[in-house]
């Protein structure tokens, strides 16, 4: 093995063991895990897999077709089967419908293809295909990825030009829990990755389209960043200094945003889960830098998950679902009926605020439940027969709009509110002195 291998494999060992992305090849059968490569055939992945397989550790590679280039997708799939029997490791291949995905989720083919792959991988993670963890080891399934210090220095600039945080500018990370991915190239260069593959005699396959400058990416690497070089030769090394500095930088920035967590409010109700930012609170605690602030909780919502944010002018909160969805999340109800024989005999008293007894004698069954609407009213406990809005409720309450819109209300056969459940219920149909039979009625 010549010198230059020699350093290469040295300095992927080394990145591995400083970001702990796997443990050493002699552990690694410990770890009752697996170790899965993304095999394109392109020179980045041909490189990681035979790196891998070099430093001992034991692999299964993944190729995905995505049918997007004719013949040259199927040129790509024959030779990773080819380079998987050479190097003895076994390959799981996966083809995609990537145009009718696209036309069916109103996505871009770069989206598109990303979904599908990670969906791919996603379904891996079952733990019937991993070997179950032992006590303190890692465990389960993780999925290397070529991507090295070029395609970072891209995504950074990339997401620069669009406008972003702290975090946009931190390019590509070593090691994603959320998607059992890792990154062991980030420490080369795309030049060290062709060095590394013409000292080991290694071939591999060109994508055309990465030639095409017809997405940013693609304009970003075949004409901006050698302008860039042709200004300041050590660009790529300037910036790649700069984004380890970022990387620093964001570690301690997400632990002292992470000191005010308490400005976060979780909410569950009804199988849905939201949370909420009161924004005062925030410009308490941020009085120059809200806005910062209020980016940053935002894109912890956004970018993994593609949750919806909505702010108002007090509150930022989460939004699950849409508003045409709410109804598939209606309480369930349960009754339970029960004679007294007195009026201070038996009467049971609620376990939560979503259960609550009534005088049985003054209901018109059958009972409901549905979503309030503006205008409702009720004769809220206490008030003695006067009606008030469920919004004037809600006000009082400090109601969120989530809150509210997640708020049922158990009305009976004649639409008469009875309760606004885990709120107020009607003081027409309380319990009392002449109550001879009751029904407790339970919300989950």
């Amino acid at each position: 093995m010549s010198l230059i291998s020699q350093h290469i494999l040295q300095r992927v060992t080394d990145f591995i063991a400083k970001n702990q992305l796997l443990p050493l090849p002699s552990e690694q059968g410990d770890q009752g895990g697996r170790l899965y490569v993304a095999l394109s055939g392109g020179p980045d992945s041909v490189a990681l897999l035979h790196i891998l397989c070099t430093l001992g550790y034991t692999c299964e590679a993944l190729h995905c077709n995505f049918h997007l280039r004719g013949d040259e997708s199927d040129r790509d799939q024959r030779f990773c089967e080819q380079l998987c029997t050479m190097l003895h490791v076994p390959l799981l291949v996966q083809g995609f419908d990537t145009y009718a995905y696209m036309k069916e989720h109103h996505l871009s083919v770069e989206m598109a293809a990303r979904e599908l792959r990670y969906n791919w991988w996603h379904s891996l993670s079952n733990p019937s295909n991993c070997p179950p963890p032992k006590q303190g080891d890692r465990g389960g399934l993780l999925i290397a990825l070529g991507h090295h210090q070029d395609d970072s220095i891209e995504t950074m600039l990339m997401n620069m030009m669009r406008g972003t945080g702290i975090n946009g500018m931190t390019g590509i990370v070593a090691k994603n829990e959320l998607t059992h991915v890792i990154r062991p190239l980030l420490c080369l260069s795309r030049q060290d990755i062709i060095d590394y593959l013409r000292d080991n005699d290694l071939s591999y396959v060109i994508d055309s389209t990465n030639d095409m400058s017809d997405t940013l990416r693609n304009q970003i690497r075949n004409q901006l960043m050698p302008l860039m070089e042709e200004m300041v030769p050590q660009v790529r090394q300037g910036i790649t200094q700069t984004i380890e500095h970022l990387q620093g930088t964001a570690y301690f920035a997400q632990r002292y945003l992470g000191l005010f967590d308490a400005l976060t409010t979780h909410h569950s109700q009804w199988g849905l889960q939201w949370d909420e930012l009161n924004i005062s609170e925030a410009a308490r605690q941020f009085p120059e830098h809200l806005e910062d602030f209020l980016h940053e909780w935002l894109a912890r919502y956004i970018i993994p998950s593609k949750t919806q944010v909505i702010r108002t002018s007090k509150l930022l909160y989460t939004a699950p679902v849409r508003e045409e969805e709410l109804d598939k999340y209606r309480p369930i109800l349960s009754f339970e009926e029960m004679a007294l024989d007195g009026p201070e005999k038996g009467i049971p008293q609620p376990s939560s605020p979503n259960e609550n007894t009534f005088d049985a004698d003054t209901l018109t069954l059958p009972l409901q439940v549905r979503r309030w609407r503006e205008g409702d009213r009720i004769a809220p406990l206490g008030m003695k027969g006067h009606t008030r809005l469920v919004s004037d409720l809600f006000t009082d309450a400090h109601y969120s709009p989530m809150q509210k819109a997640t708020t049922w209300l158990l009305c009976d056969a004649t639409g008469a509110i009875l309760w606004v459940i885990g709120l107020r219920m009607s003081d027409a149909h309380k319990v009392s002195p002449t109550t001879r039979k009751l029904l407790r009625v339970s919300c989950k």
